[in-house]
């Protein structure tokens, strides 16, 4: 269990990370190994694109913080992993997708577009990438 001081940080981070990026995508990442999520970072950074993996609960603070009402705890089940990029979500969605795609355990959840504040199907995503 993380202590207060340990979800703050996380928090702050989730915070610094939706305010500098236009679409934010969600991944399970479940029973994937470390040396794939590893090369899938390498790719997302090479793009000006970043993944983390916060607490579903502190995400959806996050988001409150930047006055988008979404909540992650509610529309994911599973652990979620968060690739954000400064661009549109179609900049990310064709890598997220080639490695959902490799994965099978893998699958996208869903996005935000933080600009519009809209959510994004997961659907959608697979049909943009």
């Amino acid at each position: 269990m993380k202590t207060r001081e340990q979800k703050t940080t996380q928090i702050e981070k989730a915070k610094a990370m939706v305010g500098r990026n236009a679409s934010l995508v969600f991944v399970d990442f479940s029973g994937i190994g470390a040396s794939s999520i590893d090369a899938l970072k390498t790719k997302l950074h090479e793009m000006g694109a970043t993944m983390i993996v916060v607490k579903k609960r502190l995400m959806t603070i996050a988001l409150r913080m930047h006055g988008i009402a979404f909540d992650a705890h509610e529309a994911f089940e599973g652990q979620a992993a968060t690739v954000a990029s400064p661009g549109d979500i179609s900049d990310i969605a064709g890598t997220v997708y080639a490695f959902v795609k490799e994965h099978e355990s893998a699958r996208i959840l869903g996005g935000l577009d933080l600009a519009q504040k809209a959510i994004v199907d997961g659907a959608d995503i697979i049909a943009i990438g």
